[in-house]
């Protein structure tokens, strides 16, 4: 693991936009530490934490969902970020990092929120809605589009996992059809449209820089960035990439470096052989987490 920052300084700056203490408890949701109500539906796995609050900063991880490398990446952007905030979380499940950051973004006063979630299954379409509509986003201060495909670098139809992805998240996609996910999981398999970053991007209107990319796409990573790093350069501050491989993971220090960018954090993924998979990311067991900061920007 490294990190660019000392644990004192990741820890004050969690404590400067905590918001648990501001939102009420509720038998139906967890309150995560910055304000985010969690329903207990979408995370059937924290029922054991119904009707409580998280006050413990999430540092080294948040003991529900991820490192503290996810949330410095989010707490930066928004930090850092003018009178318009955006944000895309691509392979968003139910989007729960789209409601901190917006959560956080209302907190320091943004005019303006746009939000693209990204998700290739449709059953975490209505998911994401309810989550926002939980969280008090649907307002006019938030413009948020969900954006239904699997980012894989092009333009092509590929097969999908028919889940509910707020109980198994780790759907990748696949040019072919079979009878088992890459994981070796015997599940139906759906053909939905796969694109470039490119097509993520170009969904921000406003002229100013994209301030933070959430990307957690199962492998495909490997092809996605590399096809459109230049695009990232030219109009993306800061890119949170969850990482499913260990020869992912030196790719991606590889293109990010050699670009001009700025590795703030890095945790390598969980890795456990298996002699009967193809696929090196279906051995994956637990992500990896990068934070790149665009030093051009």
């Amino acid at each position: 693991m490294y990190c660019k920052y000392d644990s004192a300084h990741i820890l004050k700056l969690f404590a400067d936009w905590a918001g648990y203490q501001d939102v009420e408890q509720s038998q139906d949701f967890l309150i995560d530490y910055f304000g985010a109500r969690i329903p207990l539906r979408f995370a059937q796995y924290l029922s054991q934490k119904n009707g409580t609050k998280i006050t413990t900063a999430p540092f080294p991880d948040d003991g529900i969902r991820a490192s503290f490398i996810e949330y410095l990446a989010v707490v930066e952007s928004v930090q850092d970020c003018s009178d318009i905030y955006q944000m895309a979380e691509i392979g968003a499940s139910y989007a729960p990092f789209s409601v901190v950051c917006a959560k956080l973004a209302l907190r320091k006063g943004v005019k303006k929120i746009v939000l693209r979630p990204v998700e290739a299954s449709l059953r975490g379409h209505e998911s994401i809605r309810e989550n926002f509509m939980e969280n008090d986003l649907i307002t006019d201060a938030v413009d948020f589009q969900i954006l239904h495909a699997a980012v894989i670098g092009h333009y092509k139809e590929v097969y999908f996992p028919d889940v509910d992805c707020t109980i198994d998240n780790g759907g990748a996609p696949q040019n072919e059809h079979s009878e088992t996910d890459i994981r070796g999981v015997r599940l139906p398999l759906v053909k939905v449209p796969g694109v470039p970053l490119s097509f993520v991007v170009e969904k921000f209107s406003s002229n100013q820089p994209i301030d933070l990319l959430h990307i957690d796409i199962q492998g495909s990573e490997y092809y996605a960035i590399p096809m459109d790093i230049q695009l990232l350069t030219s109009s993306v501050k800061r890119v949170l990439l969850a990482t499913h491989s260990r020869p992912i993971e030196g790719k991606m220090m590889e293109i990010f470096h050699a670009a001009g960018w700025r590795l703030i954090a890095e945790e390598p993924c969980g890795f456990t052989y298996r002699e009967d998979l193809d696929s090196i990311e279906g051995m994956t067991t637990k992500d990896g987490s990068q934070y790149w900061v665009n030093a051009r920007l």
